[in-house]
Order: C-alpha cells, then sequence, then structure tokens
C-alpha cells in the first residue's frame, strides 16, 4: 500500500523563528491540519538542530516525525550504513577502530609509536627511499590498527554498505535519506512531496521523486490555499505518484526546455525542472 508523505521545511516555511521573530505562519496550522486529515503524514525536514522542535510545540499534534540536522544534514551527520533488513545505523554506533580493543596502556604504546614514526618521516628528504619506504610502513600501521571492528563480533566493516545517496551532490537535506529512515525495506512504495522556501530550490535534487513546492510571501501572510491546491493535485491520483503528477503537469504547459507556467485556479505558479534533476513548482 502507498504511503503519503508531506514533507515540510521549518524556518521561514512553517514560521519565522528567530528573535523577534512572528513564530508559526498565520494560516500554518489550518494547513497542517487540513492535510493530516486528508491522511497525509508529515515530518519535518530541517537543517536546524533538535533544538528546533521546541518552535514546533503548538502544531506538534499534527506531525509524525521530525528529521533535524543531525539525521539528514549531510555536511554535519554522522557516517551511516545500511543492514541487510534495510535499516541504517551510525557506523561508529556499532563499529570502533581495532586499536580502541585494546588495553590502555596498549593504545598508548602504539601512539607513542605512531609519533616516533612521523618525527623521522619528517627528517627524510622528499623523494628518498627511505621516506618513502617508511610512507608504506606507516599506511599499514593506520590500516591495521584503525580499521573498524564490530564492537560485539569483531567482523571488519564492509565498505560496501556505507549509505550513499545516489542523487544527492551538493544538497544540504538528504530527503532519500529520509524516506529511508522512515521505511527502510517500503521507501519505494511512498509518495513524497516537500513544501519549503527559495532556499530549498537551490542546489542539486537529494530526492528527484519527491517534488518541491515553493511557498511565496503570500502564503507567508496566510494564502496557503496556494499550497493547498498543487499539493492535493500532485497526491490526487492514486495511481500514480507526485513526481508523476508533476510530470504530467509540465507536459501539458508551453514554455522553455526547462521552465512553464500554469494556470491554477485562476493563479499564476512557475513550474520548473532544474538543472540538478529538481522537480520544483513555484507558488504565486
Amino acid at each position: 500500500m502507498l504511503q503519503d508523505i508531506l514533507f515540510l521545511d521549518k524556518d521561514q516555511t512553517l514560521g519565522d523563528f528567530v528573535i523577534e521573530g512572528c513564530g508559526l505562519y498565520s494560516g500554518t496550522k489550518s494547513f497542517l491540519e487540513a492535510q493530516k486529515q486528508l491522511g497525509r503524514a508529515l515530518y519535518v525536514a530541517t537543517t536546524a538542530g533538535e533544538g528546533g522542535r521546541r518552535h514546533l510545540k503548538d502544531i506538534d499534534q499534527f506531525l509524525s516525525g521530525y528529521f533535524g540536522s543531525g539525521q539528514i544534514d549531510v555536511t554535519v551527520r554522522d557516517r551511516l550504513y545500511v543492514l541487510p533488513d534495510g535499516a541504517i545505523h551510525k557506523i561508529y554506533d556499532d563499529y570502533k577502530e581495532r586499536k580502541e580493543f585494546e588495553p590502555p596502556e596498549k593504545r598508548a604504546a602504539l601512539d607513542r609509536e605512531s609519533q616516533e614514526r612521523g618525527e623521522r618521516f619528517s627528517k627524510l628528504p622528499y623523494g628518498s627511499v627511505k621516506r618513502n619506504s617508511l610512507q608504506k610502513e606507516i599506511n599499514a600501521f593506520f590500516e591495521y590498527w584503525g580499521q573498524l571492528l564490530h564492537r560485539e563480533t569483531k567482523v571488519p566493516f564492509d565498505p560496501s554498505t556505507e549509505y550513499k545517496n545516489p542523487y544527492c551532490k551538493g544538497s544540504m537535506k538528504d530527503l532519500y535519506l529520509a524516506r529511508k529512515l522512515i521505511s527502510p525495506q517500503n521507501y519505494q512504495d511512498q509518495r513524497t512531496v516537500m513544501v519549503g522556501d527559495y532556499g530549498d530550490s537551490l542546489g542539486y535534487a537529494s530526492d528527484p521523486e519527491t517534488p518541491l513546492v515553493v511557498i511565496s510571501q503570500k502564503v507567508r501572510e496566510g494564502k496557503w490555499d496556494q499550497v493547498t491546491r498543487i499539493v492535493n493535485y500532485l497526491f490526487s491520483d492514486p495511481e500514480n505518484k507526485p513526481w508523476q503528477m508533476f510530470d504530467a503537469l509540465f507536459e501539458d504547459n508551453e514554455g522553455t526546455k526547462n521552465k512553464r507556467k500554469i494556470n491554477f485556479y485562476k493563479e499564476d505558479y512557475k513550474i520548473e525542472v532544474n538543472k540538478h534533476q529538481g522537480r520544483i513548482i513555484y507558488c504565486p
């Protein structure tokens, strides 16, 4: 069964939470309540930290989850790997370097050995036979003692299991990862849409199958019906995913190769497939 999921940016989308900001924008709560009543799961996807949850206490009852910077921000989150059942764990929660299994005195001796070898290396001439030979020795030392072993089984870490987004080359929010965290095995059965601000349209699309609806100043002033119409359209056909609905809308309207204008409920929206594979709709 397909699962409908709406991702939501926090800052400058749901509200303004900086000092002296207005808090939640007018109409935000009603929009979320209506989306929840339609059976959609609502997840915040933000580069703010876990502390940002406190800004959302008035709408927490509508949210299914919160993905903050420590989970989906590719610039700060920990390295991850995928278990056989599809679950995603932090590598360093389950693995540690071989050296860390040794008693304190052994680790101290290894550190002294490493430091001594580094001091000898720094004094040798560049390109010399001795320097090249010592470099190989240093590499072998770190390859052995720095190898990651499972904390319980001591089985070496398999680098092929490390999590990598097949799309994300520069985006900060990893929506593909968020989808897998929600449903490790059934993430491909999800129908997903993201609502964010202009900043979310920049950079590479971390999940091209999740169209982005960019809010406008009019939305911030309370015209959430502009978002509702587009989101409801993208979810309207149970036989198609939102990205397929987006593509149909794009093809049905004229414009340049990558940009079109559409008239929806007598209002003009801009629609774009950007150079980074992102499917984007801009509210008027």
